[in-house]
This record gives structure tokens, sequence and C-alpha cells, in this order.
């Protein structure tokens, strides 16, 4: 496969525009004085831009096709999501209210947002012990997913 890249490259690069009747190798040393340095802070901007996303009813925002968990208190609100290559950050009305790092996995739950869900619905009345392996075992569960 890379050959056929590399060969595709080079017959493009060596071959004769239609435009300049020159191919475009011979003009790269005099096209790079019209160069500019490359803006970083625009790229910056760029990319810390605030993506607007509302809350499920599972407690969940969702970013580049990846699901993350959010406080409870939340649910049906819109946040904004700000990010980088690594970090989500998730703001409601300017307050910061979950980080999570960015990740391949389905689902990105926090433990506490995951207690706070299990509480709220399915073990209402349970003690701390059983919440705890619940939770516990449906983390794993969610690492092991892809």
């Amino acid at each position: 496969m890379l050959t056929i890249v590399h060969s595709t490259c080079d017959q493009l690069n060596h071959e004769s525009s239609q435009a300049t009747q020159t191919p475009p190798y011979l003009l790269l040393d005099k096209e790079k004085e019209y160069f500019h340095e490359f803006d970083y802070d625009l790229l910056d901007s760029y990319a810390s831009q605030t993506i607007a996303r509302k809350v499920s009813k599972e407690s969940m925002v969702v970013f580049q096709n990846r699901k993350y968990s959010v406080p409870t208190r939340y649910i049906g609100n819109t946040v904004q999501i700000k990010h980088n290559d690594n970090t989500l950050w998730i703001y409601y009305n300017g307050e910061l209210i979950r980080s999570h790092a960015i990740s391949s996995k389905r689902f990105n739950y926090t433990r506490p947002d995951m207690e706070e869900i299990v509480r709220s619905d399915l073990y209402k009345n349970r003690d701390d012990d059983v919440i705890d392996e619940y939770v516990e075992r449906n983390l794993k569960m969610f690492d092991e997913m892809e």
C-alpha cells in the first residue's frame, strides 16, 4: 500500500502541471518564499471552541461518538464542552462540572457519577456495600467494552 502512495506522489510531483507546464517539485523552492509561519494560537482558539450538548437521561453527554458522565442534577440541561487532544471539560453556566480524559471507550463514567446514578434509580434503598459492589462491577464492565 505504501508503495502505491509513494509511486503516486512521485508521479504527481514529477509530471508537468497543466497550469504551469512545470513539474511541482521544481516550483517548491520558489514558492517557499511565500510560506508563512504557522499560527499555533489560531489552532488553539479553534480547538478550544465550545460545543453544546444536552445531558441524556443516562446522565451522559456525547462527544465524538463516545459518552461521558456528568452529575445527575444536569439531566435534561444543555452543557458546554471544551476539549484538547487529551481532555474533555464539561461546563454548566460557565462552571466546570466534570472533566474526563478523552478515551476510545464507548462509555466513560466517573465513580461519583456512577454511584449517584445507581443511588437515584436502581438501588434507592440499598446499603453502601451493595451499591459499591454494583458500581465496581459495572465500572469494570464498561472499561472492558470498546
